[in-house]
């Protein structure tokens, strides 16, 4: 089982363009059948508050990632914006594809980042959501989660108290607090309910 990180220079509100840029950094890589590849928050357009243009209208961007999940035999994790119409706000979304292009899990980013003005735009998601990730005889429950949930350590504590292995955290942060970003992803590896090293306290 190995995951796939792809760190993408997202063209701004352009979801084609995007999508092609996916597909040549995925281009040759070697992909295993089952292997898993998470991409940020918001890939298809980057971080825009413009929900009315960057909305994957007609679900675009979920087929793209059915797709590109079929394609490569392997599990796909992405973010996207979806608004639906009876609702005011947009949601910031991750979705999961199995290997088959299935829609296996869609969580919502329940912190959206208010120094952005992002709860302007998007309305904070309300459940913690896990998935299994398998590979052959290989398993392992991931917790999604996007951004700046990685501030919020109640997030993973819930996450690793259900039995999370991994957590898949796909992001537009900002380059000037990489460190943050560094320090945060290490502390989460040590919330209550964890052992050292991320395995789940099961005592």
């Amino acid at each position: 089982m190995r995951a796939h990180l792809v760190q993408l220079d997202m063209a701004w509100e352009a979801p084609e363009e995007n999508f092609r840029r996916v597909g040549r950094l995925l281009d040759g890589t070697d992909i295993g059948a089952g292997d898993l590849v998470l991409l940020p928050e918001m890939f298809a357009t980057g971080f825009s508050l413009n929900t009315e243009v960057t909305a994957d209208k007609g679900g675009v961007t979920l087929r793209f990632l059915q797709g590109l999940a079929e394609d490569l035999g392997c599990w796909v994790q992405g973010g996207r914006t979806v608004h639906d119409c009876h609702c005011a706000k947009a949601d910031n979304r991750m979705s999961v594809l199995s290997p088959e292009g299935a829609l296996v899990r869609e969580y919502t980013k329940v912190h959206p980042f208010s120094f952005g003005r992002e709860p302007e735009r998007f309305a904070g998601g309300e459940r913690v959501e896990t998935w299994e990730w398998t590979a052959g005889d290989a398993r392992a429950v991931v917790c999604p989660a996007i951004c700046y949930d990685l501030r919020f350590p109640e997030l993973f504590r819930i996450g690793a108290v259900r039995g999370a292995e991994v957590f898949a955290l796909g992001a537009c942060w900002p380059a000037a607090r990489a460190g943050h970003w560094r320090a945060l992803a290490i502390a989460r590896d040590r919330e209550p309910g964890r052992r050292a090293g991320g395995e789940p306290d099961r005592e």
